[in-house]
């Protein structure tokens, strides 16, 4: 099960307004919404909340209560046992298990400044919004702050813990062996920066999993976090793997590209737990292309066996790499991501995916992301299918 899929697409065209704060506090309360709307489908439960400096609510800047710098949040992504009636983190399909989402914001603040202390993005003070997810073995809550949720709440020092079990933290620099952040757990994977200029923000979820696109004129990013669909043989405790890439789609394939580091400074974050939890949340590599010559070739796509023509969809296939097991682990949630080749501009079908990429690359990997045919198009770099692959 997958549930209903929660949408926030389309939102707040972000111009180059003079004030880059504003900017920043705008793309923040959309975030924040979202994650919102996720609790008002019962896939998340927030926990925490600090009105950030100076801020006296959840408003956007220019209404009566809103958020100030280095404002956050933290949610519950409720598995079944938590009262999601939708996960497929339900003891059967996967591991019944929750994790935790810490979303945060500066600008003119330093990242991590009172009341927002201690917190890093990419490993510094840099402004811009950041996001960190933690699980530990025993399901029991990593996060060691007060639990207020009501606006006065405080980060603990490290942020999150394990308690008499295991933690586990993305950016892997907060958990992995040799990670610079293993002591305060404080670091934050970069969404995005003060460089956000004219741009669309789609926030797409599930039961289970959520995917963060900003779309410009010409290019997409996007980031994953949620559940993988472990392949045949594997039955990990916790199939939990995020994909943060600060450049644009498409995502670089194969293991040449690593994903995740222990500064917690790059630019390519993303961490995996595997079948073996021993080898912790490690870095991961992601693969996109398959070995036939018709993904690619547009006189074969889209696939002219339907009528009308429908394009194929692949999984996003992951595996874990580092110091411990390595190899093939499974799919990203593939009720809610995975990839196609060879979209054009003039081919629209049912539009319960959306393509997302380089617009100035027609026919190279798209992301697939599901859609729903009553938000209608969406920018530049997009593309609508009907095919479930």
């Amino acid at each position: 099960m997958a549930g209903q899929t929660i949408w926030r697409v389309n939102a707040r065209h972000i111009s180059y307004i003079a004030n880059d704060s504003q900017t920043q506090q705008q793309a923040f309360k959309v975030l924040f919404d979202f994650f919102e709307q996720m609790v008002a489908a019962g896939y998340a439960t927030r926990i925490a909340l600090n009105f950030g400096l100076g801020g006296t609510g959840t408003d956007y800047w220019y209404e009566a209560n809103p958020f100030g710098e280095n404002a956050f949040a933290v949610f519950r992504m409720n598995g079944s046992g938590s009262g999601n009636a939708d996960s497929r983190r339900d003891g059967v399909d996967l591991a019944d298990f929750d994790y935790y989402v810490l979303i945060q914001w500066a600008d003119s603040s330093l990242f991590g400044a009172a009341p927002g202390n201690p917190g890093l993005t990419n490993g510094s003070t840099s402004d811009g919004s950041g996001i960190a997810v933690a699980v530990r073995e025993d399901n029991g809550n990593p996060w060691a702050g007060t639990t207020n949720n009501d606006g006065t709440d405080s980060k603990g020092t490290p942020v999150w813990t394990g308690g008499a079990s295991t933690v586990h933290v993305f950016p892997i620099s907060n958990s992995y062996t040799g990670g610079s952040h293993l002591a305060n757990k404080e670091n934050t994977c970069r969404l995005w920066d003060q460089y956000l200029g004219i741009c669309r923000f789609h926030f797409i979820g599930n039961a289970d999993s959520f995917v963060l696109i900003r779309e410009t004129a010409y290019n997409s990013y996007a980031k994953f976090f949620g559940v993988y669909s472990p392949r045949a043989g594997l039955n990990p405790a916790i199939p939990l793997a995020c994909v943060s890439e600060y450049t644009s789609l498409p995502w670089a394939d194969g293991p040449s590209t690593t994903w995740g580091d222990t500064a917690g400074s790059s630019n390519n974050q993303g961490g995996v737990l595997g079948e073996d939890l021993s080898s912790l949340m490690s870095p991961l590599c992601v693969g996109q292309k398959v070995s036939m010559v018709y993904d690619t070739d547009r006189s074969y796509m889209p696939n002219c066996q339907f009528d009308p023509p429908r394009y194929d969809l692949y999984p996003i296939r992951v595996a874990q790499l580092g110091a411990g097991r390595v190899g093939y682990v499974g799919n990203l949630d593939p009720s809610l991501i995975r990839a196609s080749y060879g979209w054009q501009y003039d081919l629209t079908h049912a539009q319960d995916w959306a393509f997302f990429g380089q617009a100035t690359n027609q026919y190279g990997p798209r992301l697939a992301v599901r859609w729903d045919p009553s938000l209608g198009r969406i920018g530049s770099a997009r593309g609508m299918e009907g095919t479930q692959g």
